[in-house]
């Protein structure tokens, strides 16, 4: 199943900003400029984990989800196709753009647009922080997480837990407000 949380992206009208707020801010090295115009982030020595392109609206565009090759990936193809979701298994071309030898992509209940790849690509030795920092400890788990606000914790459990695999942690709750936390891989 899925193993970690490989890239994700996001659109924002400020999306010129991002170059300077990644790595001035947060610490992540901007990648090599492609020919799209699309700002691609580093925080490890992956091609890239964070990308901001130009937008409307301040949205999430994508999250990708990393496997461990084209079996398995074929394998969460099937499983989403069995719980009747709709797969696109995507062509070479985004699979270039996101740095991946291959992927699929499929909506969640709530709309949110996920990417499931394998053969994500890696430049060894090469990471270097936008600013003087000791760096980023993700490891083998990619980006380290993401936060979902969702209308439905049951519907997203039996989505996330039940049909992508992955396990509940840890729960908290603080001044009436709660939050589960579930790894993959």
């Amino acid at each position: 199943m899925i193993q970690e949380l490989s890239y994700i992206g996001f659109a924002s009208p400020r999306a010129g900003e991002a170059k300077k707020f990644g790595p001035e801010v947060l610490g992540l090295q901007l990648a090599p400029d492609e020919p799209d115009g699309i700002a691609r982030f580093r925080m490890d020595d992956a091609a890239y984990r964070i990308s901001v392109e130009d937008g409307v609206s301040d949205d999430l565009l994508h999250v990708g989800w990393g496997v461990a090759g084209p079996r398995e990936l074929e394998a969460v193809a099937a499983r989403l196709e069995g719980a009747g979701l709709r797969v696109v298994r995507e062509g070479s071309e985004l699979a270039s753009r996101r740095c991946v030898v291959g992927l699929i992509s499929f909506r969640d209940p709530y709309g949110w647009r996920h990417e499931v790849s394998w053969g994500q690509a890696f430049r060894q030795g090469t990471f270097q922080p936008g600013r003087s920092m000791s760096g980023f400890v993700t490891g083998d788990q990619g980006l380290g997480h993401i936060v979902f606000f969702v209308p439905d914790l049951a519907e997203a459990e039996q989505f996330y837990v039940d049909l992508l695999g992955f396990k509940l942690t840890d729960e908290i709750r603080y001044m009436g407000l709660g939050g589960r936390f579930y790894h993959c891989g």
